[in-house]
């Protein structure tokens, strides 16, 4: 079984595919920032998720694991595309957040799912594309076995 941060990107990534119209499908793992923007690859969504696991679990082993996840859902918008990129980003941030309302597309029950933070930027790759970025900062909670990173529980 796949890592739970696996579980949890493809499940982004599959759900944003199919709700958030405004990328026309062009929703990528974080990965994809290892390549220039070209301004045809744009719009897009990128996902990448991140986990801290506490280390104040006590008890028998193997313990239980509180998995503490970030999904950042990074938007990508080409400025030569909109008069008001900031107003573009803010619209696909609204189809984002609708999408990702709830954590009912992730295929196990987590302790918490929420919006955390949404931050704007600004970039020129070494492409063709200059863009600006939003990202959408999403945090959940699963509870994994010791050792186990592919069980929730």
């Amino acid at each position: 079984m796949p890592h739970l941060r696996t579980l949890v990107r493809t499940a982004v990534i599959d759900r944003l595919k199919a709700a958030v119209p405004s990328v026309g499908g062009r929703v990528h793992a974080g990965s994809r920032k290892l390549r220039d923007f070209q301004a045809h690859d744009l719009p897009m969504a990128v996902v990448v998720v991140s986990e801290t696991a506490p280390s104040d679990h006590v008890g028998n082993r193997p313990r239980r694991v509180r998995r503490n996840i970030v999904v950042e859902v990074e938007l990508v918008v080409d400025v030569g595309t909109t008069d008001d990129l900031e107003a573009a980003l803010d619209d696909a941030s609204v189809e984002v957040e609708a999408a990702l309302a709830g954590p009912d597309f992730l295929p196990f029950t987590v302790a918490e799912w929420r919006l955390t933070t949404t931050s704007p930027g600004f970039g020129a790759g070494g492409g063709d594309a200059v863009y600006g970025v939003l990202t959408l900062s999403y945090a959940l909670a699963v509870t994994s076995t010791e050792g186990r990173p592919d069980t929730h529980r």
